[in-house]
């Protein structure tokens, strides 16, 4: 159960039991099926990462927990 922290369930992706290909397997078969769920997903995570994962505010707090411990 990798990326639980950055993927929100159904609607910026799927996320799947490790070590369960069963279940991987599934979800990819459904955005196979689905291909708007798919595209709608894909803009839905893009929106995310840009909204939460702004490179330069993560430098900047990088540095400042660094700082800190120094």
């Amino acid at each position: 159960e990798g990326f639980c922290e950055v993927v929100v369930p159904e609607e910026t992706g799927k996320i799947v039991k490790r070590d369960n290909p069963e279940m991987a397997a599934t979800a990819i078969q459904d955005l196979l099926d689905h291909p708007e769920k798919r595209k709608e997903m894909g803009k839905a995570g893009r929106a995310h990462v840009k909204k939460h994962y702004d490179w330069n505010q993560n430098v900047q707090t990088m540095i400042s927990i660094y700082q800190q411990l120094h």
